[in-house]
C-alpha cells in the first residue's frame, strides 16, 4: 500500500494486515502508533474455526450512552462498509457489513449480517461469510438474485431465493474477486470451487458491485482499480470479461466502493421521466468540508462504455452525495424487480469520517465501534439530474406512547416577534423532528437577511450542544438551483461543544417556494444519541454528523435572530419522541413534554 492511500475496508484493515516489513504511513488521525511491520496477524487469525467466526454477542448491550437506537450498530466489536444489500421476496431487507470480532478492528474481516422489515427494526444474525485460510479476509462486495439460475449454482430452490454474493478476498499477495451462493435465504453461503473468478495478481483492486443491463441482457460489475473504475460484463454471473475503464479525468485520489445502477428521474409532481445510470465513488478526500467523500455523476451505459451526461470539462464534475462530515462506502440495495426502471433506489452509508477518526471514536469504552446511517430512498430531480435523498420508511411507528403524556411537540405559525425557543426534555433515546422557516418574499427582494438557530443542548446548560444555524440571503445574492429555488440560504452545523470533535460544517442550500408572498426553508432530521441526520427542502441536500456528548442532549431550543429581516420569520416545528427499535421502551426514561414557549433572541 502506498503511504498516501486511503481506504475503508482497505486502509483500516491493511494497516493491520500487511505482511511485508516495509513501513507504511497513514493519513493523520488513522491508527496513531500502529506499525505495519513485524509478524502478520493474518495467519493466526485465520486458524480460528468458521464456527467461532460466526459467533456474535449473545446479549449485546445497546443501552449505552452513545448507542444509536434507530440506526444499526453491531452487537459488539467493529463495523465498517455496508455490503451485499438486497431485498428478498418476503420484503426483508438484508444488510451484510464488514465485521471484526474486536473493537479496534484489528485482523481479518468477515461479513456480518442483519435484517429488517421496517428499515430500522434490525435483527442480528451470525456472521454469514467468515474469513478462512482458503477464502482470505472477506472484504466489501454486493449481492444479486439469480432468478433464472444463469450461474448454474441452484437446482431446487425458487429462483427468487437464488442469492449470490460477490466480495473481494484479501490475501497478503493480492486482492481478488470471489463468489459464493446461498440456498437458505442468505444466512450461510457456499464458496465457489473455482474462486477467484477475477484475479489480476495485485492489490488496489476491489469492491465488486453488480447490476443488470436489460438492453444487452448482461450483468455489469464495477470494481475500483486505484484511481479508476473497471467495468466487467457477464451473461452467466461466473465468467467475467473486462470491457472498459472509466477515468475521472484528473487525480481525485483513491477510488473505493463504486456503485453503478439506474435511478429514475422525477419531475416536481413526482411523475417519472426516464432514468439515468448513476456512478457513485467513495474518496479519501474532496468532501465539501474536508475529509472523506461520497460523490456521484450521471450518464448513459451502452453496454460497453459509461458516458457522463455532461460534456467537455464538465464531464468530470462530481456531485456530493452528503454534505455532512460522516459518510463513506455508500452502497445501494439490489431490488428484486430488476425490470422496473421506475422504482426508487435505496442506500445505506457507513457513518464516519474515516479519514480523520475512523480508528478512534470513543465508543470503544462501550464495547462497539461505528454505526450505519439510516436507509435512504432516492430519485433524480428532473431536469437537473441531481440526486434527491429522503428517509426510507415511516418512523412514526416508533413514536413513543404511554398513558397520561403526549410525546409530540407540534407548534405552527410561531411568529417570534421577540424571538422564540421550544424546549423538549428527556427525549432520550431519539427524536424525529421537522422545522419549516418562513419569511416574506418582499424582505428578500429588498436585500434583507434573516437568521435562526436550532440547537440540541443538555438540560444542565453546560457546553454540551449541537446546533444548526441558517441564514437567508437577499434576492440580489440568490443563485437559483432547480425550478423551485428563488433565494439562497446558508446553513452551518456546529458540534464543537461535544466530546472529541471541534469543527463547524458549512452548507449552502436553496430556499424553496412557500405560499404566495413567502419563501421557506425546510429541515427534517433525526437525532439519535450520537448521530444526527438532516434532510433539506425535501431531500435536495442531506447530511450526516456524529457527535459524542458527555451529558445527554435532552433540550431542543429554536431561536430566531434579531436583525431587520428577522421580525418577518415564522416557524413550524414538530418533534416526535421515538422509542428504541432494539427492545422495550420505558416511558419514564423517554418522557417528552412541552416545557415552555419562551422568548429568546440570538
Amino acid at each position: 500500500m502506498r503511504g498516501h492511500s486511503f481506504s475503508s475496508a482497505s486502509l483500516l484493515s491493511t494497516l493491520l494486515l500487511l505482511t511485508t516489513p516495509t513501513p507504511t504511513s497513514a493519513r493523520p488521525g488513522l491508527f496513531p502508533g500502529v506499525q505495519s511491520s513485524g509478524p502478520s496477524p493474518v495467519h493466526q487469525d485465520l486458524r480460528r474455526s468458521a464456527q467461532e467466526a460466526r459467533m456474535v454477542a449473545d446479549t449485546p448491550d445497546r443501552s449505552a450512552r452513545w448507542r444509536p437506537q434507530v440506526h444499526f450498530s453491531p452487537p459488539a466489536n467493529w463495523l465498517n462498509d455496508p455490503n451485499g444489500l438486497f431485498v428478498d421476496t418476503d420484503g426483508v431487507w438484508h444488510m451484510y457489513y464488514q465485521y471484526a470480532d474486536n473493537v479496534p478492528g484489528n485482523g481479518v474481516k468477515h461479513w456480518g449480517h442483519t435484517t429488517a422489515t421496517e428499515f430500522y427494526n434490525w435483527v442480528d444474525h451470525p456472521v454469514a461469510i467468515p474469513a478462512t485460510a482458503r477464502d482470505g479476509s472477506i472484504w466489501s462486495g454486493s449481492v444479486v438474485v439469480d432468478r433464472n439460475n444463469s450461474s448454474g449454482f441452484f437446482n431446487e430452490t425458487s429462483g427468487n431465493d437464488n442469492i449470490i454474493a460477490y466480495y473481494t478476498s484479501w490475501e497478503p499477495d493480492q486482492q481478488s474477486q470471489h463468489v459464493a451462493w446461498s440456498t437458505d435465504g442468505g444466512l450461510t453461503f457456499n464458496q465457489y470451487e473455482g474462486n477467484p473468478i477475477i484475479s489480476l495478481n495485485r492489490h488496489g483492486f476491489r469492491d465488486p458491485k453488480i447490476s443488470f443491463h436489460h438492453e444487452t441482457k448482461t450483468w455489469v460489475m464495477v470494481l475500483s482499480m486505484e484511481n479508476q473504475v473497471a467495468f466487467y460484463t457477464s451473461t452467466d454471473l461466473v465468467k467475467w470479461s473486462q470491457i472498459s475503464i472509466w477515468n475521472p479525468g484528473r487525480n481525485i485520489g483513491l477510488i473505493e466502493c463504486p456503485q453503478f445502477l439506474q435511478i429514475p428521474r422525477k419531475d416536481a409532481s413526482g411523475k417519472v421521466d426516464g432514468a439515468r445510470w448513476v456512478l457513485t465513488l467513495s474518496l479519501g478526500g474532496g468532501a465539501p468540508n474536508g475529509g472523506a467523500a461520497v460523490r456521484y455523476l450521471t450518464g448513459d451505459w451502452d453496454g460497453t462504455t459509461f458516458t457522463p451526461d455532461a460534456s467537455g470539462s464538465d464531464a468530470y464534475t462530481l456531485y456530493d452525495f452528503d454534505f455532512g462530515p460522516d459518510k463513506y462506502a455508500t452502497a445501494f440495495f439490489h431490488l428484486q424487480h430488476l425490470d422496473d426502471a421506475n422504482q426508487d433506489a435505496y442506500s445505506v452509508t457507513w457513518a464516519v469520517d474515516a479519514t480523520h477518526y475512523g480508528c478512534c471514536t470513543p465508543t470503544d469504552r462501550e464495547g462497539w465501534r461505528h454505526c450505519m446511517g439510516g436507509i435512504r430512498r432516492h430519485w433524480l430531480d428532473a431536469p437537473t439530474n441531481k440526486l434527491v435523498s429522503v428517509p426510507a420508511g415511516d418512523l412514526s411507528k416508533l413514536a413513543a406512547t404511554a398513558p397520561g403524556w403526549n410525546p409530540i411537540l407540534d407548534e405552527k405559525g410561531v411568529s417570534g416577534i421577540e424571538g422564540t425557543s421550544s424546549v423538549i426534555r428527556d427525549f432520550n433515546p431519539a427524536v424525529e423532528w421537522t422545522l419549516t422557516v418562513r419569511m416574506a418574499k418582499s424582505l428578500l427582494q429588498e436585500g434583507s437577511t434573516a437568521s435562526a438557530e436550532l440547537s440540541f443542548q443538555d438540560s444542565q446548560a453546560s457546553a454540551e450542544r449541537v446546533s444548526l444555524a441558517f441564514e437567508f440571503a437577499g434576492a440580489a445574492d440568490a443563485a437559483p438551483v432547480a425550478s423551485f429555488s428563488i433565494a439562497r440560504a446558508s446553513s452551518s452545523w456546529d458540534r464543537s461543544g461535544t466530546f472529541g470533535i471541534s469543527d463547524v460544517q458549512a452548507l449552502e442550500a436553496a430556499a424553496g417556494t412557500g405560499s404566495d408572498g413567502e419563501v421557506e426553508f425546510r429541515l427534517h432530521g433525526i437525532i439519535d444519541r450520537s448521530i444526527l441526520e438532516v434532510y433539506v427542502n425535501g431531500g435536495v441536500e442531506a447530511g450526516t454528523m456524529l457527535f459524542f456528548n458527555d451529558a445527554p442532549l435532552d433540550r431542543i431550543k429554536l431561536t430566531r435572530g434579531s436583525g431587520a429581516g428577522d421580525a418577518g420569520i415564522t416557524f413550524d416545528f414538530r418533534a416526535v419522541a421515538l422509542k428504541s427499535s432494539w427492545g422495550t421502551y420505558d416511558a419514564e426514561d423517554g418522557k417528552v413534554a412541552k416545557d415552555e414557549w419562551v422568548t429568546d433572541e440570538l
